[in-house]
């Protein structure tokens, strides 16, 4: 998962590789935002991949706040693969969502679509992409926001935009 922030240059990122596996944490590839394994989930080399039991596994950023996290101008991007699904799963997300309270960003899915969701004027807006993807395949999500369109993309293509949110990121 890597995150920009409207710079040439990515604010964080992991590349999950075994070499960026030390213990449980998982090196920041950009950034200095190390990560900590928890729940049981592994990496494999071939292809270099986090593996997560869509469960209880997961990689939590323990250390990050939302002075570390774009303010508008945002981009996420991750390559995943699924092999089975939920209702608003998550892949990548700085995320509260009570219902009423209603806070930043995350990359995801929702059955068999991929979402990307925002947070501005305490209001949550889930874009979900236009077209279902299959379990068991790779494939390249990207969301950006910047400040006036959200915007999803699946491996190089726009597949929704919303003009629903408008200013800074809500964080909580």
């Amino acid at each position: 998962c890597t995150l920009w922030g409207g710079g040439p240059d990515p604010v964080n990122g992991w590349v999950f590789t075994p070499d960026s596996l030390v213990g449980d944490t998982v090196r920041a590839s950009s950034g200095t935002l190390d990560g900590q394994l928890l729940g049981g989930g592994r990496i494999e080399s071939n292809p270099p991949a986090l593996v997560l039991d869509g469960d209880e596994a997961r990689v939590v950023i323990e250390a990050a706040d939302s002075s570390d996290l774009p303010v508008r101008d945002i981009s996420v991007e991750s390559w995943v693969r699924l092999d089975a699904t939920t209702r608003w799963g998550g892949i990548c997300g700085y995320l509260q969502d009570n219902g009423s309270f209603e806070r930043g960003w995350a990359l995801g899915y929702n059955d068999s679509s991929f979402t990307v969701a925002l947070a501005t004027s305490n209001t949550m807006t889930y874009l979900e992409a236009s077209d279902s993807f299959a379990l068991g395949d790779w494939y390249h999500v990207v969301g950006t926001y910047n400040g006036s369109e959200l915007k999803i993309y699946v491996n190089g293509q726009l597949e929704g935009s919303s003009r629903s949110r408008s200013g800074d990121i809500d964080y909580a």
